[in-house]
């Protein structure tokens, strides 16, 4: 039976990724849907390498990360879960950034206080 998967991924600091070293480190999360197909979701700042600033939702962590050395773990999610981690990386889905930014419209990024891995509860 088919099931929809979570992994989550972290590049350590100075991991190297397209377009240059990943300077702190990353963490981004791949969803796989029932039928297979993956997408990514990572927080980052707009301008790279930016340390503060207007920040989003990249869709390309999976191949901007690939073939390089890095941690994953892998669950298995229900159907809801994917849903709500779907929403939660989609701009203009409800849910958008939830816990990420107070304007989903126009998240900060910054790197000590609100990056790939805090949340602004």
């Amino acid at each position: 039976m088919a099931t929809e998967k979570l992994t989550v991924i972290t590049a350590h600091g100075g991991t190297e990724a397209l377009g240059g070293n990943s300077i702190v480190g990353h963490i981004y999360y791949v969803l796989t849907d029932s039928n297979g197909k993956d997408s990514s979701y990572g927080f980052a700042p707009l301008i790279e390498h930016s340390m503060d600033g207007t920040g989003k939702v990249f869709k390309d962590d999976k191949t901007n990360y690939s073939n390089l050395t890095y941690s994953s773990t892998t669950i298995d999610i229900t159907p809801e879960q994917y849903t709500t981690l779907e929403h939660f990386g989609t701009f203009g889905e409800p849910g958008y950034l939830n816990g990420f930014a107070s304007n989903p419209s126009d998240p900060n990024y910054n790197i000590l206080t609100k990056s790939c891995i805090d949340l602004d509860l």
